[in-house]
């Protein structure tokens, strides 16, 4: 009779992952891990040089890195969703996984980022979307939070599988963004906002809320198992800022942990480029990773900046004074726009450096190695060989006669993004006599030029008032065309509240 064979020792069992807090420390499979982490923005920087830029901010001495999602990026139209080339979010999500980088994800549905509309979809403002320009946004509107659970019921299963749990990097999940600021204090849309991100990542994700210290009360939800963190910058006192975070969570529970901590600033059109003392920020710097007896946790907003291509960028308002985004989100960060590190030819250690030493001195790690700087070239010069007028050009640019209506609305009810919109109206010769005067009602949305028959005669601005004087129509023609050629620059990123483009003197 053949015998059984003997079997073998039984495989060991895989330890459980998991990511806890435990005496006011991040615990990560068991071990105390403070989080020196940078924000980079995979919708900033060309897919091609994804891995080049996280190799960059990992030799910082970065352990994490942080990552907005925004919504509107990956949902340009109504009813599309694209994931594929610069928006394939699980293939930067590998490519941290592969590096060794944990992962802070911040997924809205509301980012600013200083990014167009903080990240909202363009299309919330369409009369041919359910609810458009109409529904509270960022409140527990039923239309609002319809139009969130389906963006997050496509997002976050996607991204379920890379929480630390499941094998992958992700160990924190922020829920909305900077709520502080809004003056609603809706506790019901943040719960929702839980309920819907436990319902796709489990009892196990631990969820967090960000804010300044000194608005942690609104934008918070002690006591119900989201962790409260805080974001200031160089210069702030890290005992009041954390001693704020720690009101907000249970004793033993409230890890000190800065989620922005600022290493330089943004730029807007019109003002010299942005520049942070690097001897403020490491000082700072310091302060945050030494409090608590060394257990300071650090997100640096930001580690690379990247580029706000197309018309990405966003905008502020200060007070009444609208401030629209640049190009560049260089952000006078460690890592450059273009991947340098810091700026040439002035000589002495840069931000990069004096941050990366600053790490290794507190942790004891040495950093991996910097990737040499990018190579630059000079091409040259650039020759136009071609140019078009525009006005010219409308026939090939707008299929038909365009939309006609009988009041015009806003940019967004056509369909359009962003970019270029013109109004054209016919207006009596006899009405431009005697120093006629276009009013369009409100501050055009950002910027205009006025043309009466093809010649420019007038500019109107965002920031300037609403009206301008007109020239009497020229030659003897009955009627004279009127142009008002709309640039939009960039939607409000921060704040509660819509940013229409175009001519935006809609009724209702």
């Amino acid at each position: 009779m053949p015998h059984s064979p003997t079997p073998g020792p039984a495989p060991a069992p895989i330890p459980k992952r998991t990511f806890t807090i435990v005496n006011n420390r991040f615990t990560k499979d068991g071990k105390p891990l403070r989080l020196i982490s940078g924000s980079i923005h995979y919708h900033r920087i060309p897919p091609t040089y994804w891995r080049d830029r996280l190799l960059r901010v990992r030799a910082l001495g970065l352990n994490s890195i942080e990552m907005y999602v925004p919504w509107n990026w990956h949902a340009p139209q109504p009813g599309e969703l694209l994931w594929s080339g610069g928006r394939n979010i699980t293939r930067f999500l590998d490519l941290a996984l592969e590096l060794g980088l944990n992962v802070v994800l911040r997924p809205g549905p509301y980012v600013c980022a200083e990014w167009d509309f903080g990240g909202f979809p363009w299309w919330l403002a369409s009369s041919k979307v359910e609810g458009g320009r109409t529904m509270a946004l960022r409140e527990a509107d039923p239309v609002y939070l319809g139009h969130v659970d389906r963006w997050w019921g496509e997002l976050l299963p996607r991204v379920a599988p890379y929480l630390h749990a499941r094998g992958g990097p992700i160990i924190l999940t922020q829920i909305e963004n900077e709520y502080g600021f809004c003056p609603f204090n809706d506790k019901v849309y943040l719960r929702h906002l839980v309920t819907t991100a436990r319902k796709a990542l489990g009892p196990d994700a631990v969820l967090f809320t960000t804010d300044p210290p000194q608005v942690t009360p609104v934008g918070s939800l002690p006591g119900e198992e989201v962790l409260t963190v805080v974001d200031f910058g160089p210069g702030v006192d890290p005992e009041w800022a954390f001693a704020a975070q720690a009101a907000m969570n249970p004793d033993g529970k409230s890890p000190p942990f800065c989620s922005e901590f600022y290493t330089g600033w943004l730029s807007h059109w019109g003002e010299v480029m942005a520049n942070t003392t690097a001897a403020l920020v490491v000082n700072s710097l310091r302060a945050i990773l030494e409090y608590a007896n060394n257990t300071g946790s650090v997100n640096l907003y930001m580690a690379h900046g990247g580029t706000n291509f197309g018309y990405w960028a966003g905008a502020n308002m200060a007070a009444t004074i609208y401030q629209p985004h640049i190009t560049s989100y260089d952000y006078d960060c460690p890592v450059g726009e273009a991947g340098g590190y810091g700026q040439p030819g002035i000589g002495g250690p840069n931000k990069f450096e004096l941050i990366r030493d600053l790490i290794a001195d507190v942790t004891g790690e040495d950093p991996p190695d910097a990737p040499p700087p990018p190579v630059l070239r000079g091409y040259g010069p650039v020759k136009l060989d071609e140019g078009a007028l525009l006005l010219e050009e409308l026939g090939a640019l707008v299929p038909g006669d365009g939309i006609a209506v009988d009041r015009p609305d806003i940019m967004e009810e056509y369909g359009q993004s962003g970019g270029l919109i013109l109004y054209r109206t016919k207006v009596p010769a006899s009405a431009l006599n005697g120093g006629a005067v276009l009013d369009i009602g409100t501050p055009v949305r950002d910027y205009a030029k006025v043309l009466l028959d093809g010649r420019v005669v007038g500019r109107l601005e965002r920031n300037n008032p609403r009206n301008l004087t007109l020239p009497a129509a020229a030659g003897s023609k009955q009627e004279a065309t009127l142009d008002i050629l709309v640039e939009a620059l960039g939607r409000v990123n921060f704040g509660c509240d819509w940013d229409f483009k175009g001519l935006t003197s809609y009724p209702g």
